[in-house]
Parts: structure tokens; sequence; C-alpha cells
């Protein structure tokens, strides 16, 4: 476990600034990150001062996070062992900066193996703050059978290629399986059933529009 802090915090940081800070914890656990403090200068996307967040150890890893203005951000945990954070601040502004805390947790990927049928979901976004909960979920079944997911209610932000806020579900146990539909937007999915007897589900949300998001329900 440990702290990381924007240069100089709880002071003004220096304009500009540029931080990179990389957390690697022992195979087979994940990283969690809470914030204690964020005051950086705000702009609705971002743009001048801010903390970037990817769930990886480099910088085409999955985007967890960017964040500034005064909104702290809930608890982000990573899918793996690794996370990367960058702190940038232009020439201008200057503000007391960030500090969190970082610890490992048990578990990779969330995995759930029992047969019983359960609920999923993510609670509403908030605006200037993107959360991931690990990333997804992975779902595995016994072999030889299938998946059914069916969905309860759905309302995501909506754009003509799911560019913002979406939903993604794989045909298999991670993201390079066959993609069963990216959704978005208010209509309800159809339900959907996988060729075999994993599905991952990952959820995206930008910084901007936030709206009441999802629940599903899967059976084998």
């Amino acid at each position: 476990s440990g702290t990381i802090r924007s240069p100089g915090f709880p002071d003004e940081y220096p304009s500009p600034s540029f931080c990179k800070w990389k957390i690697l914890v022992p195979a087979g656990k994940r990283i969690r990150l809470v914030f204690n403090s964020l005051s950086l200068e705000h702009h609705g996307s971002c743009n001048y001062d801010y903390l970037k967040i990817l769930d990886g150890g480099d910088a085409h890893a999955r985007y967890m996070g960017r964040f500034c203005g005064d909104f702290v951000p809930e608890q982000l945990i990573t899918t793996g062992n690794m996370a990367t954070l960058y702190f940038r601040s232009d020439t201008s502004v200057s503000e007391k900066g960030f500090e969190l805390q970082w610890s490992a947790l048990n578990g990779g990927v969330s995995e759930v193996t029992t047969v019983a049928t359960t609920t999923l979901g993510h609670p509403t976004a908030t605006v200037s703050s993107v959360t991931a909960d690990g990333g997804g979920w992975k779902i595995l079944v016994p072999a030889g059978k299938w998946i059914r997911l069916v969905f309860n209610s759905f309302s995501l932000e909506g754009f003509l290629d799911c560019t913002y806020d979406y939903l993604q579900i794989y045909d298999g146990g991670d993201d390079s399986a066959r993609s069963m539909g990216k959704f978005c937007g208010e209509d309800v999915p159809e339900p959907l059933i996988t060729s075999g007897n994993m599905a991952f589900l990952s959820f995206s949300s930008d910084q901007v529009i936030s709206k009441k998001g999802f629940e599903l329900q899967w059976s084998a």
C-alpha cells in the first residue's frame, strides 16, 4: 500500500507539471485507489490540468478516468495487478492538487463461478467522474452449459456508435472474444445467449452525461 500526491501537496502544484506513477502489485491481485482529496483546475473536458488513470502498465491500457475540478472521485479498482497514473498541469491556474491511497486486493478480474441466477448492475455515474468497478464482470458456468442474459432496465447516454457511455458484452472470458453487442441509449436490449460457458461484460462511461445505468440477470 502507499500514498500518491501531486507535487507540493497540500500547497499549490507547480505550473507546468508532468508526473507519471506506475503501481505494480503481486500477480493475482488487483489495486484499489481511494481518493482523500482532489482540487485541480476545472474544465468541462479536463483539458488543462488533470489526473488520468489507466488500468494497466502502459499508455495502451484501458482508460479508467480523467479527473479535474473539486469533485472527489469514487474509489477505483483495477482488473489486474498494474495501474498507471498521469498528472499534467498547464502554465496558468494552479490548485492544491490531489492525494490518494492505493492498496492491493486479492483476486484478478471479478469472476462468478456459481450457476445460480445473479443480478449485475452499475450505479449512476457522476458528472466529472468516471468509475469502472474493476472494469467488468466475468461469468463462468460449468462446462457444457450456456449463459442467458436478460436485461431488466437500461439507460445510458445515447450516441450513434455508442462512443461515450456503453456496455459491451463478449461471448467468452475476456474482451478478445467475439462481441455480442455494444449497447447505449434507452432501448432495453433483447436477451442474449452465449455459445459457450463464459461471458465478459465491460462498462465504460465518460465524464459528461450520466444516466441511471443498467441492470441485468444471468442464468445458466
